[in-house]
This record gives structure tokens, sequence and C-alpha cells, in this order.
């Protein structure tokens, strides 16, 4: 059995203010059109590895510090809606480093695959 993770990126300084402002002038439809950019994107699965889905690279780059940046600036929590902090989280992830599936793209020790949640 696996948990499936999903990140929420966290709204920028220019959301914010645009949102703000929205609010303010009492502009729901701007609001709504801020408020519907956010996405919900699967992570990967925990199981007995961790599996990660790349999106076809969309959200972040090719390399551990970019995923980690990603993951560093996004709400975590799994499918049970339980939330998590970046450093639990990835204490997680490497805990499961050794694993291994085959057909998935490997680097830094991290697994990758193109499937999604």
């Amino acid at each position: 059995m696996s948990t499936k993770y999903y990140a929420l990126p966290k709204v920028n300084e220019k959301e914010r203010s645009e949102m703000i402002q929205s609010i303010q002038q009492g502009n729901i439809f701007q609001l709504k059109s801020i408020l519907s950019r956010e996405v919900i994107i699967g992570v990967g699965r925990a199981g007995a590895q961790f599996t990660f889905y790349h999106h076809d690279w969309r959200y972040f780059e090719k390399s551990e510090e970019s995923l980690k940046a990603f993951l560093q600036n996004s709400y975590i929590s799994d499918e049970y809606e339980n939330e998590s902090t970046f450093q639990a989280f990835w204490e997680k992830v490497e805990y499961s480093k050794n694993g291994r599936a085959f057909g998935d793209e490997i680097f830094s020790g991290l697994v990758f695959s193109n499937g999604s949640p």
C-alpha cells in the first residue's frame, strides 16, 4: 500500500497583493481568476520507495535542488489531507532512497515516473 502526496504552491507576493487589491475593490471576478490559478500537484507516492511524479518537468527542473525549492515553496499533504512540513516530508523521502522500480528514472538517488496520482 502506498500513500500519495500532493503540493499546493504557495501564493507569491505579487498574487497576494493582487488578491488584497481585488478584495478591497470588491472585484470578486478578479479574485476568482487569481484563486483559480492555484493547482494541486501530485508529487508522488510513498511505498517501499518514494517515487516522484515529474509531470514532464513543468514544475521543477531535473535536479534535486530544483525539486527541493519547489517543495519548500509549497504546502505538502498526503491523500488523507495530513499536512507535512518540508523537513518531515523529506525525511520520508531520504528513508526510502534505496528502493528502485523497473523503468523509473533515477538521479541523485531519487526515483521519478511520469505517472500521475
